[in-house]
C-alpha cells in the first residue's frame, strides 16, 4: 500500500484550516510532507529539527483505491514540532491541547509518522 503524500498534505491543509483547534500561529508554518513511516515508535530525529515537524496519524484505506492510504481524520493527530530550542507535542482534535513528551509517546506509539517541512523557521 502506498501514501501519496502531495494528496494526504493537500487533504490536510483542508483540515486544519476546517476542523482543527489548532493555532493559527503555527498553521502558517506546516509545509509539504516529505517522509511516510509505518510507526511512530521511538522516533529520533535531532538533525535540523528547525525545519522538520511530525504528525503522529493513524491510516484507513483510501475509498476511490484499495492500494492506496489515508489519513483517518476521525481519529486523534498528534503534532510534534521544535520551537526555541523546545519540543512540543500537541493533540490537534477537538481536545486540542499541549502534551507532555511520555504522554504523547504513549497516545501515539503505534500510529503512522508523517514527517513535514516548515515553510520558514519559527522565531
Amino acid at each position: 500500500m502506498t501514501f501519496n503524500l502531495k494528496l494526504e498534505y493537500k487533504k490536510f491543509m483542508i483540515y486544519i484550516r476546517k476542523n482543527s483547534y489548532i493555532k493559527d500561529d503555527i498553521k502558517k508554518y506546516l509545509g509539504n510532507f516529505a517522509l511516510f513511516y509505518y510507526n511512530f515508535g521511538e522516533y529520533d530525529d535531532k538533525e535540523d529539527v528547525k525545519f522538520k515537524y511530525y504528525l503522529a496519524v493513524l491510516v484507513k484505506e483510501s475509498d476511490e483505491n484499495n492500494l492506496e492510504m489515508e489519513i483517518n481524520y476521525n481519529e486523534e493527530i498528534g503534532l510534534v514540532y521544535y520551537n526555541d530550542g523546545k519540543e512540543l507535542y500537541l493533540n490537534l482534535n477537538k481536545e486540542y491541547k499541549e502534551m507532555i513528551k511520555k504522554e504523547f509517546k504513549s497516545k501515539y506509539y503505534y500510529n503512522c509518522l508523517v514527517k513535514g517541512l516548515w515553510k520558514e523557521f519559527i522565531d
